[in-house]
């Protein structure tokens, strides 16, 4: 993990992992990341989090999704969703499972 200050911004960045954080800059906003029980979709979701934001974690797989959440930092700021995007049925219940446990998404 490194970080830097960008000339005259006043905005620290950390990167970790290639992918590139703004602490705080997404305070308050809660996110929905597909395929985030690893790989790319888990590293989106670790820098959503840096950044502030509460995700909602989808996957097909539930191992991973659990590990993801509690690698995230656990349910105050992520929640695991099964989901098979190409079903519309699953989709919708990803919806509802981030209005219980964030409200919503931004």
């Amino acid at each position: 993990m490194t970080e830097s200050t960008p000339a005259n911004t006043g905005i620290t960045v950390t990167e970790t992992g290639g992918v590139t954080a703004i602490p705080g800059l997404l305070a308050g906003k809660v996110a929905v990341v597909t395929g985030g029980g690893q790989g790319l979709g888990l590293a989106m979701a670790r820098s959503l989090v840096d950044s502030g934001a509460k995700v909602v974690v989808a996957d097909m797989n539930e191992e991973s999704l659990q590990a993801a959440v509690a690698e995230l930092g656990g349910e105050d700021v992520a929640a695991g969703v099964v989901c098979n995007v190409s079903d519309l049925d699953a989709v919708e219940k990803l919806a509802e499972e981030a209005a219980k446990a964030f409200g919503g998404v931004d």
